[in-house]
């Protein structure tokens, strides 16, 4: 089977479709490469731009350096030292004594009041007990001589009023007394100017005389017994008198014992206290010498030293040509320890905090 075919003539959109991609392709192959290439160019000029200002940066920098920066010099000083910020207070023994008992330990921390070394206080506590029965006794002694003080006084007060009640009856009874004598022997005459008128008996002036005399015996009697309660009652009153002043003199005695006895005490508990060996101030113990119960410890003796809290003290010697003028407060500065190696421990950090103005031995 065979076929036979015959060439069609193409149309006119036909031929227009066919010659529209190689126009195209024609036209857009020289405008692609000419925008590479000014992007090419675009790129190289920023990044001349950017090694431009690079360069600028880094001379302006340069010249910064130049002028304006510090160079950083060290000051080494061979001779340095470590001490507290404030002064370290000795524990001294104020009193010498046998050691009852010991708390001190290098390093550890303690309050200031805090007991460090207690002292033997037995026989100084039996002294203190006897002071304190003393004290105690002449207060309940005082107690007493005051209530008799009181109830003696209290007597003495009644006696006096008592005594002036007995004068003025005795008293008054020899007034009455003495008037009814001094009027019996005014009768006495009037009786014997009767008598010799012949108008009284001879019986009637003798009872008028014999009435007198015995009015004025009885007058005489008791102006007697009015001195005689006079006396008595004086003597009474002085009595108790004397047994009020004896009592208020004891009282001032007891006293004035009492107070001393408060004194005495007051000496033991200091004395006590001295025998307690305290810590000064709060802190941590160095240098300790550290006694032991039982050993005799002397007056004046150090026991320890209390390192005051706080933070420490770097004091370093340099030669005057290296410290004056560069070493200033504010500047930092850092400390190696011998005896622990650097490496391992570290170094301490220290920032200045003044310079003296003496040279000492050729350092400052």
């Amino acid at each position: 089977m065979s076929f036979a075919s015959r060439r069609i003539p193409p149309s006119k959109s036909q031929v227009l479709r066919v010659l529209l991609p190689v126009c195209e392709a024609t036209l857009v192959t020289p405008f692609s490469q000419t925008l590479r290439a000014q992007e090419a160019e675009a790129q190289s000029r920023r990044l001349a731009a950017a090694g431009g200002v690079l360069c600028v940066g880094l001379l302006l920098g340069w010249l910064g350096w130049f002028f304006f920066s510090e160079l950083t010099l060290k000051a080494v000083s061979g001779s340095a030292r470590l001490e507290a910020s404030t002064e370290p207070y000795p524990v001294v023994a104020q009193t010498s004594g046998r050691i009852s008992a010991s708390r001190v330990v290098v390093g550890a921390s303690v309050e200031a009041g805090q007991a460090l070394v207690e002292l033997d206080t037995r026989m100084l506590d039996l002294e203190i007990a006897e002071a304190t029965v003393r004290r105690d006794s002449l207060a309940a002694q005082i107690d007493a001589v005051r209530q008799e003080l009181s109830v003696a006084r209290s007597a003495l007060e009644q006696a006096q009023f008592a005594a002036t009640a007995t004068l003025g009856a005795a008293e008054a009874r020899a007034t009455a007394a003495t008037a009814a004598a001094a009027f019996a022997e005014g009768e006495v005459p009037r009786m014997k100017k009767l008598r010799a008128a012949g108008s009284a008996s001879k019986t009637q002036l003798e009872r008028a005389k014999s009435n007198a005399a015995s009015l004025r015996a009885l007058a005489t009697a008791e102006s007697r017994e009015s001195e005689h309660a006079k006396w008595a009652e004086g003597r009474g009153l002085s009595d108790r008198a004397a047994a009020v002043a004896v009592r208020e003199s004891a009282l001032v005695g007891m006293e004035g014992a009492l107070e001393e006895s408060k004194v005495i005490l007051e000496r033991l508990a200091l004395d006590r206290e001295r025998h307690v060996i305290q810590a000064p101030i709060a802190g941590r113990l160095g240098e300790v010498d550290p006694p032991t119960p039982g050993a005799q410890l002397r007056a004046g003796e150090r026991v320890a030293v209390v390192v005051p809290a706080g933070a420490l003290k770097l004091i370093a010697d340099f030669p005057p040509k290296v410290a004056v003028g560069r070493i200033r407060p504010g500047q930092q500065a850092s400390m190696r320890l011998h005896g622990f190696p650097w490496l391992q421990y570290g170094v301490l950090r220290a920032e200045v905090t003044g310079v003296a103005s003496e040279i000492r031995k050729g350092l400052l």
